[in-house]
């Protein structure tokens, strides 16, 4: 009797031992999954952001947004802290092709 009780012990030990392993593993399982959507949402994101820039949209807005940059004809108006607003045309700036060097562009829109 003392041996099946002896076997009975070892058996549940066994068994517990077991079933902590599976468990801690699912948890590990469970928390490498929401990594992974993290990361799959991370990168979506990345694309998404990486399809903004190759458009020919983004530069034109960012050179609007940052820069005060406009269209040939185009009125800008600053409204400054006071409130008082002031207003421009802006000369036409030609955007010169990859091979130009970039200094000699900002020279040509400040000088000419």
């Amino acid at each position: 009797m003392l041996f099946v009780v002896a076997v009975a012990i070892v058996f549940l030990i066994s068994f517990g031992k077991a079933f902590w392993q599976d468990y801690q593993i699912k948890k590990e399982i469970n928390q490498l999954m929401q990594e992974k959507e993290k990361w799959e949402k991370n990168k979506l994101v990345s694309l998404e952001k990486l399809q903004e820039i190759k458009s020919g949209d983004f530069a034109e807005r960012e050179a609007r947004l940052k820069f005060g940059l406009g269209k040939e004809g185009e009125k800008l108006v600053i409204i400054n802290s006071a409130g008082a607003a002031t207003s421009s045309t802006k000369k036409e700036v030609k955007m010169s092709s990859a091979s130009a060097f970039n200094p000699k562009n900002w020279w040509n829109y400040f000088f000419k």
